[in-house]
């Protein structure tokens, strides 16, 4: 949830990134996955939601393929995360 506390309309960007724990490669220890821009009117209050697929949660393995492999994911969005299997 985002609130625009302030007097005048404004923007926000909120970020969801992932960490994937189980990896048969090293992957990067934290993961730009997708991002919304979201637009408020002063004091207005907006939900941003995010939809991700196993595509979403590709990555390069060792051979040079892209795959989705099984395992934990953490999410992160701003001060908030959450783990997934």
């Amino acid at each position: 949830m985002v609130k625009n506390a302030g007097k005048l309309a404004g923007k926000h960007t909120i970020e969801l990134y992932t960490r994937y724990l189980n990896a048969s490669v090293t992957p990067n220890k934290k993961r730009l996955r997708s991002f919304k821009i979201i637009f408020s009117k002063a004091g207005e209050s907006q939900m941003g939601r995010f939809a991700i697929n196993k595509d979403d949660l590709a990555f390069v393995n060792s051979q040079l393929m892209t795959i989705t492999e099984p395992g934990d994911f953490v999410f992160m969005i701003e001060d908030t995360q959450a783990t997934f299997s």
